[in-house]
């Protein structure tokens, strides 16, 4: 995930600054999340995680990758067998299945489409080339599947957020910009004439009960208890909100 600001390289000094001060469990918290990056590390190390960030888009991952625990097994989603091919964890089957499900969706006319694609937008005074004609209608029809899901009670909420995360995890590796949503570029990038795929997101497994909020970090700070806390926030003028619009926008539906 191409991500302003991402700590990914920095987890090894984030942890060793921790465990220098002799902490090795306890609470985690990290009051501005972003992709939880941060906080996915230290819930493999054991510790019990608080996520927070005002983002929609980073409450999804928080809700996939902090609270849940493992893979979703949707029993009350009735679906074909879509792939058989080798799977990567045995636990992880009957996800896999229902993201080549969604991978096999024929795409549809919807918001994205009508927005964020160039022939969608042919008709409109700005023409948009987020995306190509066939990943926008991809992800038009993938987002809606899951949100029918959810509402006729066929699949519960942590099997939607991971769903979701899937889709949010796949759409930069298409998209049509330099990293953010700020902006398209001008010509079609070879990233951007690829077809969207859904993938089994990074799940990690754990036994602790974490929790996820989406609220203001300085508010939330004054409520809660923790042994670590981390704050990384906006350390510039570039807004999250304006540089991710399409992800808020699909994760809010």
């Amino acid at each position: 995930m191409r991500y302003i600001g991402s700590k990914e390289k920095l987890l090894g000094f984030i942890a060793q600054t921790v465990s220098s001060f002799g902490i090795t469990s306890g609470t985690f918290c990290d009051l501005f999340a972003g992709t939880t990056t941060v906080g996915r590390h230290f819930k493999h190390k054991g510790f019990r995680v608080i996520s927070n960030d005002l983002m929609e888009y980073a409450f999804v991952f928080g809700k996939a990758y902090i609270e849940t625990n493992g893979f979703p097994q949707f029993e009350h989603l009735d679906l074909p067998l879509v792939s058989s091919s080798t799977l990567i964890d045995t636990e992880a089957t009957r996800l896999e299945n229902v993201l080549a499900y969604l991978n096999s969706l024929p795409g549809q006319h919807g918001f994205i489409f009508s927005n964020y694609c160039d022939i969608g937008t042919a008709d409109q005074e700005h023409l948009r080339m987020f995306f190509s004609e066939m990943n926008a209608k991809k992800i038009d029809a993938i987002r809606e599947q899951i949100q029918t899901w959810k509402d006729t009670n066929q699949i519960n909420s942590a099997e939607f957020y991971v769903l979701l995360a899937s889709l949010l995890e796949a759409i930069p590796s298409v998209s049509n910009t330099s990293g953010t949503y700020a902006a398209f570029l001008k010509f079609w990038e070879s990233r951007s004439q690829k077809t969207l795929t859904l993938t089994v997101p990074p799940l990690v497994s754990g036994s602790q009960q974490n929790r996820i909020y989406r609220r203001d970090g300085t508010q939330l700070a004054a409520e809660l208890e923790s042994d670590i806390l981390y704050l990384d926030p906006p350390y510039n003028t570039r807004q999250y909100a304006t540089n991710y619009h399409i992800l808020e926008t699909i994760a809010r539906h």
